[in-house]
């Protein structure tokens, strides 16, 4: 039992909000969508860690180190304020990408924005699942980028689903609204924008 839960509470680790996150940041950095935006590399991957990585956890971790909530916030009724400031770090990544014209990234930075918010809302009634919007709204992303190489990605959300239920931290249907959350909405955004490189 002790074994499971330990083996729960790694893959949360690995496959938090945050995680995802850096992972997809690389790809969206080292695929771009043409060869003009290979430039400047180093720094574009910077700007996409910091404000879609480590900006939205800042909060968190500095009430963390104070002992005021827990690494994964698990009370429902405190989240708001982390998920706004989430929310800034992503909405300052939309305008900086926007900006340097790097459709992946600020097609990126627009999901992780709008499914932030339609979790903080859904947040007031459940406790959405944080980890299944962050796990799913990247593998869409991917998954809409790069066709169907990337679909056993999706075998990552049971996996998810488990160990977020393993360590009692949601319900199944909060972590079921999660995962359709951040693909429902991921999806809509990178089918109505990233056909159309108006940016370029």
């Amino acid at each position: 039992m002790k074994d499971t839960k330990e083996i729960a509470e790694f893959l949360s680790l690995l496959l938090s909000p945050v995680s995802a996150a850096f992972i997809s940041v690389l790809i969206f950095t080292f695929f771009p969508i043409n060869d003009s935006l290979l430039s400047n590399l180093f720094f574009t991957l910077l700007l996409g860690i910091f404000f879609l990585c480590i900006f939205p956890v800042i909060a968190i971790l500095y009430y963390y180190k104070k002992g005021k909530v827990d690494i994964w916030v698990s009370e429902r009724t405190i989240r708001t304020p982390f998920y706004v400031m989430a929310i800034t770090g992503y909405v300052i990544a939309i305008i900086i990408f926007y900006y340097l014209k790097n459709l992946n990234l600020f097609v990126l930075s627009l999901s992780y924005a709008l499914v932030t918010i339609a979790v903080m809302f859904g947040n007031v009634f459940r406790k959405i699942s944080a980890h299944g919007a962050g796990i799913a709204g990247p593998i869409t992303a991917i998954t809409f980028y790069f066709g169907l190489p990337a679909v056993p990605l999706y075998l990552l959300l049971p996996i998810t689903i488990w160990a977020r239920l393993k360590l009692k931290a949601h319900s199944l249907f909060e972590v079921i609204m999660g995962i359709l959350i951040g693909s429902i909405i991921t999806f809509g955004v990178y089918n109505l924008l990233y056909p159309h490189s108006y940016l370029l």
